[in-house]
């Protein structure tokens, strides 16, 4: 909240400010601000375009279910981010849109040539097991991927992985421990989470109700902290 208070008052001095509307819109998907997210990063590449924009285009096209052109954009701007959460966040997309052998065989060959930073790939890896109903080699990825990411700045999207490996694979109560881990440390996209196609298996359990009512209330605080009207400061 002080984030978004503290770039809004950039903002209402450089409105302009190319980067701070980046970063808004980086805070806005973390937290779940899905459309408030897409305006900010649509402004900052109207003022300073680049690859790093229109990847984090791509990544909202996925959060708003248009899957095929979420791949297809990161795919163009892939070589502005870490290549595991590229790869990842690719296959993610790529597994959505129902091209589930073509995930499979991405995230394969990229943990055969890439180094597993933060555990994120073996997670996605993990995830695509559990949605083949191999257990035994979704759960051998899972444990690869927590040992790995332990001490990682984005280890929330490696654990939010997790969660939706587990939901797949109809294990509720570990899947709910990382998804609640997940919002609790710098991922707490409730849009994502009622959304997602691979949490689905929760969204009838008491216990994800809960965990969505929990967050309910900071999520309707920070959009209220979006929504406000920015007044631009006179020279």
């Amino acid at each position: 909240e002080k984030a978004i208070t503290e770039i809004r008052r950039a903002l209402s001095v450089a409105p302009n400010f190319g980067d701070a509307h980046n970063y808004l819109g980086a805070i806005y998907f973390h937290v779940g601000l899905i459309e408030e997210a897409t305006a900010e990063f649509r402004r900052a590449e109207e003022i300073m375009p680049g690859e790093g924009t229109r990847f984090h285009l791509g990544l909202m096209a996925m959060f708003q279910g248009r899957y095929d052109e979420a791949a297809a954009t990161m795919e163009k701007n892939k070589n502005s981010f870490v290549a595991p959460f590229v790869e990842s966040q690719i296959c993610f997309a790529l597994f959505d849109a129902g091209h589930v052998s073509a995930a499979r065989d991405r995230i394969a060959k990229a943990r055969a040539k890439l180094t597993d930073e933060g555990g994120l790939m073996a997670a996605t890896q993990g995830l695509l097991f559990a949605a083949a109903g191999d257990k035994e080699h979704a759960e051998q990825n899972i444990e690869q991927a927590l040992k790995e990411g332990q001490g990682f700045g984005h280890f929330h999207h490696t654990t939010y992985a997790v969660a939706s490996a587990y939901a797949l694979l109809h294990e509720n109560a570990p899947a709910l421990q990382w998804l609640k881990y997940t919002a609790d440390h710098g991922f707490p996209n409730l849009t994502w989470f009622l959304r997602d196609p691979a949490l689905a298996p929760l969204r009838d359990n008491p216990a994800f109700t809960r965990l969505s009512d929990e967050m309910r209330p900071r999520f309707e605080k920070m959009k209220a902290l979006a929504d406000a009207p920015l007044t631009i400061a006179q020279d």
